[in-house]
């Protein structure tokens, strides 16, 4: 098991949890969503393999259209 930071919330997930099984575990709609880890946003389509390591710290941002 590894420790993670999901908005500021510790988090153990297992070794090989990627990305998208941390979505997916949380339940977060990830429709309209952009997710940043240690500060770089994380293009969707690596979602399901990205994998994670000790200490990360993701956060998930509802994206917000406007001027």
């Amino acid at each position: 098991m590894i420790t993670i930071q999901v908005n500021g919330s510790s988090m153990e997930v297992e070794t090989t949890a990627t990305l998208q099984d941390v979505l997916d575990a949380l339940a977060i709609d990830t429709l309209g969503c952009a997710v940043a880890i240690d500060d770089n946003i994380i293009p969707r389509t690596t979602w399901a393999s990205f994998a994670l390591t000790s200490q990360m710290n993701i956060n998930v941002f509802q994206a917000i259209a406007g001027g």
